[in-house]
């Protein structure tokens, strides 16, 4: 994971939590959500909390000013209690929202059944239903997002 985020840190306004996120805190917010997080993920949010910059976040744990808007509980919850339309279908109850998609959408990470540890892109111009677009795993979909970044504004040098 850390070969895939030396992308994002060149990147202005990378950030990730500069605070020890716990195993009890992990645990928690695992039991808040109803899933188990895949190992991956775990890793993830022990290591770096969240990840964002000038271009995608990956959501997690946040403990500063700006921890509602990093929070994997909020987009999750937020996306578990949107009202949709009748003809959208429901989103997985066993995945948590890792990132969202600009365009109307989220990418979640599947937590538990057959599909565990894929990331999906779920979308609201498909009527909630899933894009045909997959990543096998957590790690996967985040070099994805790195593949992108030669687009993104750099990191002002300092002096």
């Amino acid at each position: 994971m850390n070969d895939i985020l030396q992308k994002f840190r060149a990147k202005e306004n990378f950030q990730v939590s500069n605070v020890d996120i716990s195993e009890a805190e992990i645990t928690e917010l695992e039991r808040r959500l109803g899933v188990l997080f895949t190992p991956q993920y775990r890793d993830f949010l022990k290591r770096y909390g969240y990840m964002a910059c000038f271009g995608p976040c990956i959501f997690g744990i946040c403990k500063t000013d700006f921890s509602d808007y990093f929070s994997v509980e909020k987009w999750t919850n937020k996306a578990r209690t949107e009202r949709l339309p009748k003809e959208f279908a429901a989103r997985p109850k066993n995945g948590v929202v890792v990132c969202d998609y600009g365009g109307g959408g989220y990418y979640f990470l599947i937590c538990s059944g057959n599909e565990s540890g894929k990331v999906i892109l779920v979308l609201d111009e498909l009527k909630g239903r899933r894009a045909t677009e997959f990543w096998d795993s957590f790690n996967e979909f985040v070099a994805s997002l790195s593949l992108n970044m030669d687009s993104l504004p750099e990191r002002a040098a300092s002096g």
